[in-house]
């Protein structure tokens, strides 16, 4: 490719002027961000993250868009900048029939040729109807030392969507009792008690409970 450039000849001066344009070199940059986060809430749907380039010099710099969660949507996934006064719009939609229940984080990424990758992160509360109802234990065997007969472990639902956990304890073995022997959770923060007492002590370890 030609480059065509005009030199002017300042007769009684010194130096050139010359009539090129700047040089321009791809890549060379750095990204600048309007912001580092969002936070959509509960019904907030879309948002538009400004991208630039932040290097004081004339250079273009390609700009790479991506995400890594199914709801998180951006437009456009690449776009370019030269300068600072060049600032483009990225489109952020929540896809909110994709979103999961409970409050959710998602990371978009910001990457260009020799230039350090940025980040931009995403908070969003989705809101339906509540997942199903996940069963979790502190514990699920225990060795009782000798002339110990007293032990106790937590139950709760690990779902934090609003969901309803219920759940029984029950025993294979005539020499345990389990106390309370039934009961509810409805989330990670409603953590349930239950004692476990050997009625009769025997060097074993605790058969693991089914907990329905």
């Amino acid at each position: 490719m030609k480059r065509v450039c005009m030199i002017l000849v300042a007769i009684g001066s010194v130096g050139l002027l010359t009539g090129c344009p700047p040089v321009v070199t791809p890549g060379v940059g750095a990204i600048a961000l309007s912001s580092t986060s969002h936070d959509f809430g509960e019904t907030e749907s879309e948002h538009t993250l400004w991208v630039w380039n932040g290097a004081a010099l004339s250079s273009i710099l390609a700009i790479q868009v991506s995400s890594g969660a199914a709801w998180l949507e951006i437009d456009p996934t690449h776009t370019t900048s030269v300068g600072p006064g060049d600032r483009k719009p990225i489109s952020i939609t929540i896809n909110r029939e994709l979103l999961p229940n409970g409050r959710r984080q998602g990371t978009i990424e910001l990457s260009a040729p020799r230039t350090q990758r940025r980040y931009f992160t995403v908070t969003a509360t989705g809101v339906g109807m509540p997942n199903a109802p996940e069963i979790a234990v502190s514990a699920d065997h225990y060795d009782f030392p000798e002339n110990d007969t007293q032990w106790a472990f937590s139950v709760w639902n690990a779902d934090d969507s609003g969901s309803v956990l219920e759940f029984e304890v029950v025993t294979n073995a005539h020499w345990l009792t389990v106390d309370p022997a039934a009961g509810t959770s409805t989330g990670p923060t409603d953590r349930k008690r239950i004692d476990v007492t050997a009625v009769s002590y025997t060097h074993l370890t605790l058969p693991t409970k089914r907990i329905a």
